[in-house]
């Protein structure tokens, strides 16, 4: 027997397709088909082709695909999410459990938690399915209510859902409704999803009755830009060898830069920041260029270690996966740092950090514990953080609102919401649906990345650091500011008496790369070298610590 939610949805129409807006411009085009499976099961396909400039994330359009079997009772048993046709996660749902599958081969085990549906916000069909599903032949849209669970797979996380129909929004299509995600839902007589908005956001997502053909994979768009690949420099002075470095929780994979002669030399370890990296910076579109650095620093005499972060590269992504925060990424550079500290090439020679965006958290973490002692002889900070996480994110959302079009009201809202989610963290309440706003639970899995950085403020780091400090910023930085992260960096360490010098370079954004005005994500995806100026200034401030020519 056909369930009733397909007869709602694929009745009329083969397939269904959502168009979703973001300030008003075109950002995903979403097609989902429906199958029937041997078993008792249901197969549905969903394709989205995500215009990525829309959102300011880079300079291209990009396809994802998900599959997901369910029950007549849109019960799901296994969701599969692709994107460029690399599996992002492969779910399957147990009566307790959800098994995911990671994109590096390993497994982890979350709590269900009582989720009856699940819901990816790729694919705004997912959530038309629930709402065709649950509402009775002969019950009104007007009057459905609903107080439910259903688990995110953005953040692999189950939260609560709750809807209520506005009591002011009849229109000839249908009934608006409200929900507890700060969201709006236009329902049909039928229960059909005709319309899904998020206000303070910008985004909306419609019913197209005149659908495009749903596209094949060899007709998804594919970026016109061949992915960065690290390559060595023609005729380098130095050599690159690999290397597997004992981790607290997996192994580390590595490259250790050497350079040619008999050593010893002077050290570094270069930490990278947020995000998932290989050791060469290069994330996906994105070539950070901190392999530049260290390149150069290789041809100059150091001997430099660079290291995958967790899940790029030879780096598994570990046990703790799906709740890792700053801890673990400082305990995971303690170790690498343990280890060139081992090396013979090392011995006996000074040693440095250089720490870029988070990673310049995770240096001063390093330079100021007891063990570091003598060993570390200075520190180079690039683009670091001075405030606590929600100003920056404040900042930040004000930036990228105003690039997108979104009025003063919606980005005031997100900014709101950053600040108030803080504000819970800090609190420490119970990271459940009693104590924190649905539509901020949806945000984070749980609370511990976010609270990392509260433990860990720089300004309070930066004053127990011992060694020389070397301070670096862009003027053209958008993530992190001269006035109000590297101004109060330096003041807090020259209050503590420590000798740190500041390098400001007004044309460089923060990834070091020269910027025509304020820089942009998209702008990362430009292929552009690290500032030549900025590297022989680094190169020199090493140097003269080091006892080498610059």
């Amino acid at each position: 027997m056909t369930p009733p939610w397909v007869d709602r949805l694929f009745g009329q129409q083969s397939t269904l397709f959502y168009q979703v807006t973001l300030a008003g411009q075109v950002f995903i085009q979403q097609w989902t088909c429906h199958d029937d499976e041997d078993g008792g099961l249901h197969r549905l396909t969903f394709r989205a082709v995500i215009d990525q400039r829309v959102a300011g994330w880079g300079s291209g359009r990009i396809c994802s695909d998900g599959e997901l079997l369910c029950t007549s009772a849109l019960d799901p048993v296994r969701y599969c999410q692709r994107s460029q046709g690399n599996l992002v996660q492969q779910l399957d749902f147990g009566t307790e459990q959800v098994a995911i599958l990671l994109p590096d081969g390993s497994t982890q085990q979350v709590d269900r938690a009582g989720a009856r549906f699940l819901v990816d916000s790729t694919f705004p069909a997912t959530m038309a399915l629930i709402y065709a599903s649950l509402a009775d032949e002969n019950t009104a849209a007007a009057d459905l209510n609903l107080k439910l669970k259903v688990f995110l797979v953005p953040s692999l996380v189950t939260v609560p859902y709750e809807t209520w129909p506005s009591s002011d929004a009849e229109t000839a299509a249908g009934r608006w409704h409200c929900t507890s995600h700060r969201s709006e839902v236009l329902l049909d007589a039928a229960g059909v999803m005709q319309v899904a908005r998020v206000p303070d956001a910008g985004v909306e997502a419609t019913l197209c009755r005149d659908a495009p053909p749903m596209p094949d994979w060899q007709d998804f768009p594919r970026s016109d830009r061949p992915p960065p690949v690290y390559r060595m420099p023609s005729g380098a002075g130095f050599r690159l060898e690999d290397v597997e470095i004992d981790g607290p929780v997996t192994p580390i994979g590595g490259s250790l830069s050497i350079p040619a002669g008999p050593g010893p030399f002077p050290a570094v370890l270069f930490i990278g920041g947020s995000g998932t990296h290989d050791r060469h910076g290069i994330a996906g579109d994105i070539d950070i260029g901190s392999h530049e650095i260290m390149d150069d620093l290789a041809e100059h005499g150091f001997l430099g270690l660079r290291f995958d972060t967790r899940g790029a590269g030879s780096t598994r992504l570990g046990a703790d996966a799906l709740d890792r925060g700053l801890a673990s990424d400082i305990a995971d550079a303690r170790a690498c740092l343990a280890w060139l500290v081992a090396r013979p090439e090392a011995a006996g020679q000074p040693l440095f950090l250089i720490g870029h965006s988070q990673g310049a958290t995770i240096a001063l973490a390093l330079a100021g514990e007891p063990a570091a002692g003598p060993g570390v002889q200075g520190v180079v900070l690039m683009a670091a953080m001075g405030r606590d996480l929600d100003q920056i994110l404040a900042d930040q959302i004000l930036v990228q609102g105003r690039k997108l079009g979104l009025s003063p009201q919606q980005i005031e809202a997100q900014q709101a919401d950053a600040h108030t989610l803080a504000q819970l963290v800090r609190s420490g309440q119970a990271w459940d649906g009693e104590q924190v706003p649905h539509h901020l639970l949806a945000a984070f899995r749980t609370p511990t990345w976010y609270k990392a950085f509260l433990d860990y403020p720089a300004t309070g780091l930066i004053r127990r650091v011992n060694c020389p400090i070397l301070l670096c910023q862009g003027g053209a930085d958008f993530q992190i500011s001269p006035t109000r992260d590297a101004g109060p960096l330096l003041a807090a360490a020259r209050d503590a008496g420590r000798d740190c010098r500041y390098l400001f370079f007004p044309d460089l954004d923060h990834l070091f790369k020269r910027s025509a005005g304020q820089s942009s994500l998209e702008e990362y995806q430009l292929p552009r070298p690290v500032d030549p100026v900025f590297l022989a200034r680094l190169r020199a401030w090493l140097a003269s610590r080091a006892g080498l020519k610059a």
